[in-house]
């Protein structure tokens, strides 16, 4: 939890310089460690940002395919497949 805490405090500091337009972010967290994605979502709609979350392969490509996304915070070892496939469907998404 340590860990978490300082990336946290890291990205409070960072977020102060951002102009309150790009708070505004609609964002994809795909996480299986429970703990980890809620306490990732908590923080980050707490400061302003909308999030859609993801334990798993699927349900990240279901949310690409539905959704449109500012950012997308990305476990690339996922149980059911690498978080490689998401980046793969972004970008053909992008080219379709």
């Amino acid at each position: 939890m340590r860990t978490l805490t300082c990336q946290l405090h890291t990205f409070d500091r960072i977020r102060t310089g951002i102009p309150d337009t790009l708070q505004i972010m609609n964002l994809l967290i795909v996480e299986d460690e429970k703990e980890l994605l809620s306490s990732m979502n908590d923080y980050l709609t707490g400061v302003g940002m909308k999030c859609t979350l993801a334990e798993n392969l699927d349900q990240a490509l279901l949310a690409i395919r539905d959704n449109d996304f500012t950012c997308i915070l990305l476990d690339i070892g996922l149980p059911d497949g690498s978080g490689f496939k998401v980046i793969e469907a972004m970008q053909q998404k992008e080219h379709t």
